[in-house]
């Protein structure tokens, strides 16, 4: 995890006023060079057009109570509240997230996948105030070096640099979050895992290895709600052909469908994932 990446000292940033103000003036005009052309456009890109959000000159001369600018910040977040306009209308604010490091990704999500199982660690989280099964994943400041943490630390999986097939890249949460995740898949040996060995802060128990059918089940049973850990695994299903070793959806793969209908498995398989959220829902709801 980052430690420590930070624009600027702690101790000089409030929870409103003006400081927080300045602070985003000073990041949008960027004349010290502070941050990277990369950086820079990270954080007021143009490519969300419905969205302007407003140079510093405008936002300096707002006459408003409400605060804005960087709010707070850490050893891992960065919570902005942006002056913005939407289209030629009215002036409102927005709260997003970003890291300290302002780097396009913001951690990994990691699929180890043995014998055509895949391992689902139960992690404790503050924010829901519930336990959750979850693909292993976390902050990284480098992808490669991130993943194989979260293996060892979350599934006590020692793997190499050699195994690990990047998927994709997903937005955890487009609302808040303004980077992204990487999501890889690793094929594993059995004598590759041995005991977890989570970060102190950590409450993370030794998981369960499931195949297919077990783990839709537990989707219908309410067992699996994670978004990262159904998103992740949807981007395994879509690769063609599969990464090396991977075995958890090798009998689902579409086949050629020039004429552009759903394939039948595929639609098969979209409904079953449907039916099993939407028993999930009712099981909740008839618990509560």
């Amino acid at each position: 995890m980052p430690k420590g990446n930070t624009l600027f000292p702690l101790d000089s940033v409030q929870n409103t006023g003006l400081v927080a103000k300045e602070h985003w003036l000073k990041l949008r005009r960027n004349k010290d060079g502070i941050l990277t052309p990369e950086q820079y456009d990270l954080l007021f890109n143009n490519e969300c057009q419905a969205y302007r959000i407003l140079d510093a000159d405008e936002a300096a001369e707002l006459d408003t109570d409400e605060p804005w600018g960087v709010l707070y910040y850490d050893g891992y977040w960065v919570w902005l509240r942006d002056p913005v306009q939407k289209g030629e209308g009215d002036l409102f604010f927005y709260i997003r997230l970003v890291t300290p490091d302002l780097s396009r990704s913001v951690g990994v999500i990691v699929i180890p996948e043995l014998d055509g199982k895949i391992y689902l660690a139960k992690a404790d989280r503050h924010a829901t105030r519930r336990s959750h099964y979850e693909i292993p994943r976390g902050f990284a400041e480098r992808v490669i070096e991130g993943a194989l943490q979260e293996l060892s630390e979350e599934a006590g999986v020692k793997a190499g640099e050699d195994q690990l097939h990047g998927i994709s890249r997903l937005f955890l949460d487009s609302g808040l979050v303004g980077q992204d995740v990487a999501v890889l898949h690793v094929a594993v040996e059995s004598h590759q895992i041995g005991e977890i060995a989570p970060e102190p802060t950590e409450s993370i128990e030794k998981g369960i290895w499931v195949d297919r059918s077990k783990f839709f089940e537990m989707i219908r049973n309410g067992e699996i709600t994670d978004g990262p850990t159904l998103a992740a695994l949807m981007t395994l299903l879509a690769q063609d052909p599969a990464p090396k070793g991977s075995k958890f959806f090798s009998d689902l793969k579409p086949s050629p469908n020039p004429e552009g209908n759903i394939p039948s498995e595929v639609e098969e398989l979209v409904t079953g994932a449907l039916d099993a959220v939407a028993h999930g829902a009712n099981t909740q709801t008839q618990r509560r």
